[in-house]
């Protein structure tokens, strides 16, 4: 059996002890002999990848995470943490934490991915913007998302993809994944080369859209974050994410052709020419006190899941939506060009081995 001959014995090691739990209590709940778990941690001996996913799974860590050139910094996860308890005066249950853990483990399998490929760093597009309007300025060039662009796609589905694809492409990365929790819409992880935004596949596509900028807000300003769903708080990042995608300037010269603001036909089709829902046009009228306050809570539609979010779907299908075809198309590459093997493969993408083949054919359409 092949033996997974790349992972680092260090990171074997500093998880276990990061744990505080004894080779003995390992041995016990893996069923791998106390000797072999020895030799992995001193790079004596490697696992085979059955017995790396049994040491994956106890330590609750994607199995990329013990390929990981150097000992994660699991100490910055832990600042970030206390942060965004700091910030929003509540502990962060273990389901979040995972999350967190999950989206930082996506930006160190990228900084695999990319060890020899240098990439565009984003805080390197960013570095001379002094203002928010500077901001939105650099991120319609970098993203080519004039709102011609913006408003031209009829699925909103198609709008987000158009984003991922581009931001990828622009040193921001984004994963998406089922949160299990409506009270959450995303989250990001800040990295200088590797920024990782994670978002709720659950809510409706509008507001994935709306979370994406929220959150890059967020990694302009070298923050962690998680984005919770309770109102439209008046925050600086949503504020941001509402005025990106609804410019000022626009949406005044388009109301000045406008008999009545306050007639919902009217701003269903200003929602359609941004893309955007009902609700955060509404929200950006409001905020304008181009609406009163009734009319918002009359009209609004409020639910923020996708009408199908229970529906389930096809695995492969689903596993492309959460990593993305940008994502997915360098693990694809690295493998044909000889730079990892199929069992990498497996790694990057959260997949036991007998269903790489299965993801390549329905990505790719051909044999792995």
């Amino acid at each position: 059996m092949e033996k997974m001959t790349s992972i680092k014995s260090d990171v074997l090691k500093y998880i276990r002890e990061y744990y505080q739990v004894s080779l003995e209590e390992v041995c016990d709940k893996t069923k791998i002999k106390i000797e072999a778990l020895q030799k992995y941690e001193s790079g004596e001996d490697f696992p085979s990848y059955p017995q790396l996913e049994k040491l994956a799974d106890y330590y609750n860590r994607p199995v990329f995470f013990f390929f990981a050139n150097s000992i994660p910094n699991v100490a910055k996860i832990q600042v970030a943490f206390r942060s965004i308890e700091n910030q929003y005066k509540v502990g962060l249950t273990k389901p979040v934490r995972e999350l967190i853990e999950k989206a930082d483990m996506y930006r160190l399998s990228l900084e695999e991915l990319f060890a020899e490929d240098p990439r565009v760093c984003f805080t390197d597009i960013i570095k001379n913007c002094k203002s928010e309007e500077g901001l939105m300025d650099v991120l319609r060039a970098a993203l080519k998302l004039d709102l011609t662009v913006q408003g031209g796609f009829t699925r909103p589905e198609n709008l987000l993809e158009f984003l991922r694809t581009n931001l990828f492409e622009n040193g921001i990365y984004v994963f998406k994944d089922s949160f299990k929790n409506d009270d959450i819409s995303g989250l990001c992880v800040y990295d200088e080369k590797f920024p990782v935004i994670l978002i709720n596949n659950k809510m409706s596509f509008k507001r994935q859209i709306f979370t994406l900028f929220h959150e890059i807000y967020h990694i302009y300003l070298k923050e962690a974050d998680i984005d919770y769903t309770n109102g439209y708080e008046e925050t600086k990042c949503n504020n941001f994410a509402s005025n990106f995608l609804i410019p000022e300037t626009d949406l005044l010269e388009q109301i000045e052709r406008i008999d009545v603001v306050q007639d919902i036909d009217e701003i269903d089709n200003l929602a359609k020419r941004y893309n955007v829902s009902r609700d955060a046009l509404m929200y950006r009228l409001l905020k304008m006190e181009l609406i009163d306050k009734d009319f918002f809570n009359q009209n609004r539609v409020g639910s923020l899941r996708k009408a199908n979010a229970m529906a389930g779907g096809n695995f492969y299908y689903t596993k492309m939506s959460y990593l993305g075809s940008s994502y997915l198309n360098k693990v694809f590459s690295s493998y044909y060009s000889g730079k990892i093997t199929k069992s990498q493969v497996g790694i990057y993408t959260g997949l036991k081995t007998m269903h790489v083949s299965k993801l390549a054919s329905k990505m790719m359409g051909g044999v792995f």
